[in-house]
């Protein structure tokens, strides 16, 4: 499904950084926080994967390290709502689908080179299993009526702001300070309603993977407000969706398909995990009010660099290459090996000679048709589709 981007859009976005500055709290000599909107989020399987398949490595497998099973997300807004301080995030960041492992309720952050305690997982709902709906009108109503949130509780010692800001995947700010200022309390609509009383209303996200972009809403249902031009990526699932003009929470990132993205509402996840009553959510959920400076993240890109540092040093043995690496050195291989086949071809001089260079021929076809099929799929995967994956 394609829609037509507005002009507002552009608009929007350019109001939204000269907006910034507004909403920019002073600078203060704070605990940098650890739990802040837009900020990176870390969730480890209870069991991490210890071993890979490899061709060519010792017992044929190599030993990876637990960051290589993380779970990677952007943090929500934090606050407090009876007694309790809370981090609101997406459900699908610390619940597992069906074939990753089983998440620990510990939530961390990375921060140099290390993933330091931030709080425990409360309470989570995740959405439908979209692969089981067959009908396009399912699937629609699936996205409309399902919820995706969880609740973290924060421990005590750590730091939280109410600023949020972003850097994108390569450790490059890309956005000004902006304070939260309330919760959009929308009225909850019932099972299969749509609304559109938010269209053409703007809208900004924070994540640690694409940093910060602005857009504009096109309508809401109950679990759900449906946005244009945010373009989410993989790695901003759980991060901060807010409205620029007055700093109001809108929600966190659930998922996206291009520019057409969903975010869970705030106000729906304070209703449904404490019984808040419609219309009454910021009567119990007070916005953390710290106005303290993001941690220094670790960055996606330094993540996946010290991941694969780490699995070259356990495995000197094999040569470790990214997957484009590999796909690039597979398919150099292949050309080399054409390249002297081309040459033997120019020598026959016999029938026998011509069956030994097609006989190699077949057998480097059929080699290199698997090994480029299978490094393909991982490049295709990793560098290029894993840019659109939820976590």
């Amino acid at each position: 499904m394609k829609l037509a981007r507005t002009r507002k859009v552009v608009a929007v976005a350019l109001s939204a950084a000269a907006l910034a500055a507004t909403f920019a709290a002073p600078a203060t000599a704070q605990e940098p926080a650890l739990v802040a909107p837009g900020g990176a989020f870390r969730v480890f399987p209870q069991e991490p994967q210890t071993e890979m398949p490899l061709e060519g490595a010792a017992n044929g497998h190599i030993t990876i390290p637990p960051e290589a099973s993380v779970a990677s997300c952007s943090q929500g807004p934090s606050g407090t709502i009876r007694g309790e301080r809370v981090l609101l995030i997406a459900g699908h960041c610390v619940l597992q689908d069906n074939e990753t492992p089983t998440f620990s309720t510990e939530a961390t952050v990375p921060v140099a080179g290390k993933y330091p305690r931030i709080g425990e997982r409360k309470a989570a709902h995740k959405p439908t299993e979209y692969e089981h709906t067959f009908w396009p009108h399912e699937f629609f109503w699936d996205t409309v009526n399902t919820d995706d949130w969880s609740v973290v509780l924060i421990d005590d010692s750590v730091p939280a702001t109410s600023i949020s800001q972003s850097s994108n995947a390569a450790g490059a700010p890309v956005s000004a300070p902006v304070q939260l200022r309330s919760i959009r309390d929308y009225p909850t609509l019932p099972v299969n309603q749509f609304s559109t009383d938010n269209f053409g209303q703007p809208i900004c996200k924070d994540g640690a993977t694409s940093g910060r972009s602005c857009g504009t809403q096109i309508g809401r249902s109950r679990n759900g407000v449906y946005s244009w031009g945010l373009n989410y990526q993989g790695g901003d699932s759980g991060g901060i969706n807010y409205d620029p003009n007055d700093g109001a929470v809108i929600g966190v990132t659930s998922m996206g398909i291009g520019p057409l993205g969903k975010a869970q509402p705030a106000d729906r996840i304070i209703e449904d995990a404490y019984g808040v009553p419609d219309g009454h959510v910021n009567e119990e959920f007070t916005l953390e009010q710290s106005t303290a400076p993001h941690a220094e993240y670790t960055s996606l890109n330094q993540e996946f660099d010290q991941v694969m540092n780490t699995i070259q040093e356990e495995n000197p043995e094999v040569e470790i290459s990214t997957p484009k690496e590999a796909w690039d050195k597979s398919v150099a291989v292949a050309q080399q090996d054409a390249n002297t086949l081309a040459q033997r071809a120019g020598q026959v001089n016999s029938v026998e000679s011509a069956q030994e260079v097609a006989n190699m021929a077949g057998a480097a076809a059929d080699h290199h048709a698997q090994q480029l099929a299978v490094t393909g799929a991982n490049y295709l995967i990793n560098d290029v589709l894993g840019q659109g994956r939820p976590h």
